[in-house]
């Protein structure tokens, strides 16, 4: 099974019978150019309507008093969120943000203190307006869909041979390839399946020739990289970051995609063919993710003070 660009520029030679070449149309550029089309066009969707929490992330920002909020990340898939938390200085539970619409906004901010502890927020564009503007610091929690990394070839990342863990920080080295930079900006990607960021956008330091220093903070949640991990140029990745079951899906897709560029129509509807039907097998695979415990309740049901549930139903 193919799991690097290279990997997979090999497997869309092999199945569509295209030669290496220098002419525009079949360079391997132009080969991970249409795997990236076929993955965020077309697989990344069917993940997101299947609702398992593929390549969900979870990322806390901090928001200094009076700031009205923040970006939406620029890796979230259609800049969609799933929830947004407020968490205050004093420890306590996050409290999960209800959405306002734009016109309600002003309505609510007439009716009371404008400044606070933000209990909801609004769109505006591409950043999350807080309701009312905290009156001290805190931290944002927003829960997305973080988008994969453009495919890029094996040599242009460093696979790592030693990872060595400190208090606070991580020093990542490899033996081949060379320095990224002085202080790169780096994603580090899962060597393993379903191959995930663990770590977004991280500033490096004391970038070397074989090694950079990473914060621990960095890593999403915890994860800490292990030896077989890649560190990337940002938004870039060496592996395809599907789950291994939509690979092939992936290979003939940009296979049919490629064909259909160079004019073998007949060819190209034959592959966008096969790679439906390898699209819908994985999916009987990959949904649900927890057979054992399927989820059943619909909505949100709470503790009430008097005792029994509000709200929900199955």
């Amino acid at each position: 099974m193919a799991y690097t660009a290279d990997d997979l520029i090999t497997e869309v030679r092999q199945s569509g019978a295209i030669p290496t070449a220098t002419a525009l149309g079949t360079l391997d550029a132009d080969i991970l150019r249409a795997a990236d089309d076929e993955v965020r066009g077309v697989l990344l969707p069917e993940l997101v309507r299947v609702r398992e929490e593929f390549y969900e992330r979870r990322l806390d920002t901090t928001i200094a008093a009076s700031a009205t909020g923040m970006r939406i990340p620029d890796r979230a898939v259609g800049s969609v969120l799933r929830t947004v938390e407020w968490l205050n200085t004093s420890g306590s539970a996050p409290l999960k943000l209800e959405r306002l619409e734009p016109e309600r906004v002003q309505w609510f901010a007439s009716q009371a203190n404008p400044t606070g502890n933000p209990w909801a927020f609004y769109l505006q564009g591409s950043r999350i307006m807080l309701v009312p503007v905290p009156q001290q610091s805190g931290t944002l929690r927003v829960r997305f869909m973080q988008r994969p990394g453009r495919l890029q070839l094996a040599s242009t990342c460093r696979q790592l041979t030693t990872v060595a863990v400190g208090a606070t920080t991580t020093v990542l080295t490899w033996t081949s390839g060379g320095t990224l930079g002085a202080t790169p900006t780096v994603d580090v990607i899962k060597g393993t399946p379903s191959f995930e960021t663990a770590a977004s956008g991280v500033v490096a330091s004391a970038g070397g020739a074989t090694s950079v220093t990473v914060t621990n903070a960095s890593f999403i949640d915890g994860d800490t990289p292990e030896v077989g991990d890649w560190v990337a140029p940002y938004d870039t990745s060496p592996v395809v970051q599907l789950p291994v079951e939509l690979q092939p899906a992936v290979f003939q897709s940009t296979t049919a995609r490629l064909l259909k560029n160079l004019g073998r129509v007949q060819e190209s509807q034959d592959a966008y063919a096969v790679a439906q039907d390898l699209l819908k097998q994985a999916l009987l695979i990959l949904t649900p993710r927890t057979q054992g415990n399927p989820r059943r309740i619909v909505g949100t049901w709470m503790w009430n003070r008097g005792g029994g549930f509000w709200g929900g139903g199955r």
